[in-house]
């Protein structure tokens, strides 16, 4: 379905600038394949953090202001201050307002309002959507429902969302469950997945290969992509690899605030010869990462998609993942990858084995992705767009 003339605001708590490039580049990969959509602008928080030692990290990294993306979005960052123990409250209201003085100071048009995150952007977006009489659909990512649905100070801002949204985007069939467990009505919550981009990501081995630690060179390569969080389960993964036998290698791409406490669990595990930490990478290089190893591993206690999942089989590559998110419904049978129960070291460790030890056919991977291809993906949130529209 086109969505010729359809013109779409975002508001979404991530999206990318050049101080993190990596931060919700789905959102901006899905605006590229909604076919025929205009995009009206882009609206997301540069939240300020006081000056003090514990936010010294996220302090350098919300650059504010409005610019144009490099597809010519209009894409405007808005300060939101966070006043340690009031944010909850207050930084929602703040931004709300800042984002309705921002649409009416750049005299923004729209016809609809998709908000990604039902916590903050989900309450602002609806806040907007009542302000300026447009519907609001919303996607809900994944750390919203997991996360912060269980928050008490976030979660009454998180239902109201939901309850005032005209359509909900969910990213699996649990996401949806939870969505309904809170009396939502059936017939506005969607399931469509995370989408990839099967030109970026194909199988290129020889290219990539130069990727690898030289330490690495004949061994058999696992690759964990996730930011460093407890809820990626990057250390059950370190305690599951250190389990296995000295060939199967591991390389981090990825940072965050556990890194410091990861780099020591490693040490304490005897990995640090078995552990490459490659840091933060930009977006454009994770093919190259994914094309380097020989599987990807997704230890996650908790997820909406993850994008690594679907980019990783684009690739060719087998994916060993805990059971959650989207991933029983992409790898459904062992020719596609490897589940194990989340916090499971010992199954981990078994899978990462099995996963060297058995013959992949690359062909048959790429396959299970082609189906959550962008272009497909866009089509299906275009039909939601004019699903909501026709009953306005």
């Amino acid at each position: 379905m086109n969505g010729a003339g359809l013109r779409v605001l975002i508001v979404s708590e991530f999206y990318p600038h050049p101080a993190q490039p990596h931060e919700g580049v789905f959102v901006r990969e899905q605006l590229a394949h909604l076919l025929g959509c205009q995009t009206a602008g882009v609206i997301a928080p540069a939240v300020w953090y006081p000056p003090l030692p514990r936010y010294r990290n996220l302090r350098r990294v919300q650059p504010a202001g409005g610019r144009h993306d490099e597809a010519g979005r209009l894409v405007l960052r808005l300060r939101v201050p966070y006043v340690p123990l009031v944010a909850e409250r207050c930084a929602p209201a703040e931004f709300q307002r800042r984002a309705a003085a921002a649409i009416r100071q750049h005299h923004l048009q729209f016809d609809l309002i998709h908000a990604h995150w039902a916590y903050r952007s989900g309450w602002v977006a609806s806040r907007l959507a009542r302000e300026f009489g447009r519907p609001l659909v919303l996607t809900t990512q994944g750390s919203d429902l997991n996360v912060w649905r269980h928050a008490p100070r976030k979660r009454p801002q998180i239902l109201a969302a939901l309850h005032a949204a005209d359509a909900i985007i969910a990213l699996n069939d649990h996401m949806r469950a939870d969505i309904l467990a809170e009396g939502l009505a059936p017939a506005k919550v969607f399931v469509i997945p995370q989408g990839v981009d099967c030109h970026a990501f194909q199988p290129t081995p020889d290219a990539s290969r130069t990727l690898r630690p030289p330490q690495f060179a004949s061994a058999f390569v696992l690759l964990c992509v996730a930011n460093h969080h407890h809820v990626k389960g990057i250390d059950v993964l370190l305690r599951a690899l250190a389990q296995t036998s000295g060939d199967l290698m591991l390389v981090l791409v990825g940072a965050g605030p556990e890194t410091r406490a990861l780099r020591s669990l490693a040490h304490a595990l005897g990995l640090r010869a078995r552990i490459f930490f490659a840091g933060a990478q930009p977006p454009e290089t994770i093919p190259h990462w994914i094309n380097a190893a020989e599987a990807v591993v997704i230890p996650s206690r908790s997820e909406g998609g993850p994008a690594v999942l679907l980019q990783a089989l684009a690739c060719g590559k087998p994916v060993v993942a805990t059971a959650t998110g989207m991933a029983p419904a992409v790898l459904t049978d062992e020719r596609s990858g490897l589940l194990t129960p989340v916090e499971d070291e010992k199954s981990l460790a078994r899978a990462l084995e099995r996963a060297r030890e058995q013959q992949w056919d690359s062909g048959h991977l790429r396959q299970q992705a082609l189906p959550y291809r962008w272009e497909e993906i866009g089509r299906r949130i275009v039909a939601v767009y004019r699903h909501v529209l026709r009953r306005e």
